[in-house]
C-alpha cells in the first residue's frame, strides 16, 4: 500500500549551490537515484497504457528510461529523459500507483540539476529549457515534490529567463546583494560591459548586449561581480521584476506561462542596495 507523504510547502527559494550548478554547468549524476536497467516490461506497461502515445519513442528508446523512486515511497518509478519526437528533450515522469502508472509532470528541456540521493526524501531537479527554432531565450526552471492529501506533484518554485551567449560569472560569486534600480531607464546586459553597437541577434531591436531596459524601483539581487577595464563594477544579477522591464527581449518559454525572473549584468552604479 502506498505511503503518503506529508511535505511541508516552504516559500520557493533557490539555493546559492542550485543556482551555481546550473551556472556553471555541471552534469546531473542519476546513478545514485537509479533502482535498475530492466525496464522492458514496464514500457510495455506504459504503452498499454497509452501514457506514451503523444510521444514518438523507438527501440532505442530504452536507454532513455530510468527506474527511479522519484516519491520516495517505496515503488519504483520512471524517469524519461531523453527526444521523444521534439527538438528538445523532453522529461517526463510516470508515477507508479500500484497496479497503473500516472503523468506526474512533462517538461521539455536539458537536466542541469538533480538532488542529492537520500533515504525517503523525494527528487528535486531543474532544466534548462532552451529555446527552439533558432530563439535564442533559455528558461532555468526549479521544481520541487509536494504532497498534498495524497495527491504528489512536482511545483515550479523558481524560473529564471536568461539569453545564449551570456557570459556566466567564473568564480567571482558573493553573498547575495539585494538592491533597487535608481535610474529612469537601467540597462541588464549579457555581458559586462557596454555595447551599444549592433543588436546581439538580428530577430531583436535591442541595442549591442542589451537584454531589458528597467524603470527605477526595480529589484534584483546580485550574486557575482566584476570588474571591466575601465574600472566600471558590475553585478551579476537575478531581476525580480517586480515591475514589468520598459523593454525586454527575455521569453517565459513553453513549459508553462509562470512569471519569471530574469538573469544577467547590470552595472552597480546608481543602484540602492536594501
Amino acid at each position: 500500500m502506498k505511503k503518503t507523504l506529508l511535505l511541508l510547502l516552504l516559500t520557493p527559494t533557490l539555493t546559492f549551490g542550485q543556482l551555481k550548478a546550473f551556472l556553471t554547468k555541471k552534469e546531473p549524476n542519476l546513478q545514485a537515484w537509479t533502482k535498475g536497467t530492466n525496464n522492458t516490461s514496464i514500457i510495455e506497461q506504459l504503452k498499454s497504457e497509452g501514457l506514451l502515445d503523444n510521444y514518438q519513442v523507438y527501440d532505442d528508446s530504452t536507454p532513455n528510461f530510468h527506474l527511479i523512486d522519484f516519491d520516495a515511497d517505496g515503488l519504483t518509478d520512471v524517469m524519461f529523459y531523453g527526444y521523444a519526437g521534439g527538438e528538445s528533450k523532453d522529461i517526463i515522469f510516470f508515477r507508479n500507483e500500484g497496479n497503473s502508472y500516472s503523468k506526474v509532470l512533462s517538461v521539455m528541456g536539458e537536466l542541469v540539476f538533480v538532488s542529492n540521493f537520500k533515504a525517503y526524501e523525494p527528487l528535486s531537479f531543474a532544466v534548462n529549457h532552451y529555446g527552439c527554432c533558432a530563439s535564442i531565450n533559455d528558461v532555468f526552471e526549479y521544481y520541487t515534490p509536494t504532497n498534498i492529501g495524497g495527491k504528489f506533484k512536482f511545483q515550479l518554485t523558481n524560473k529564471i529567463a536568461h539569453i545564449q551567449g551570456m557570459e556566466f560569472p567564473n568564480g567571482e560569486f558573493i553573498a547575495p546583494v539585494t538592491f533597487k534600480t535608481v535610474n529612469p531607464e537601467y540597462t541588464l546586459r549579457l555581458k559586462p560591459f557596454i555595447d551599444n553597437t549592433e543588436p546581439h541577434h538580428a530577430d531583436y531591436d535591442m541595442p549591442g548586449n542589451t537584454i531589458a531596459i528597467y524603470p527605477p524601483e526595480s529589484i534584483g539581487t546580485a550574486i557575482a561581480t566584476r570588474t571591466d577595464e575601465t574600472g566600471r563594477v558590475w553585478y551579476f544579477a537575478i531581476m525580480r521584476n517586480n515591475i514589468k522591464p520598459i523593454k525586454e527581449i527575455l521569453f517565459k518559454g513553453y513549459n508553462n506561462d509562470d512569471p519569471y525572473y530574469s538573469i544577467g549584468w547590470i552595472s552597480s552604479r546608481f543602484v540602492k542596495k536594501m
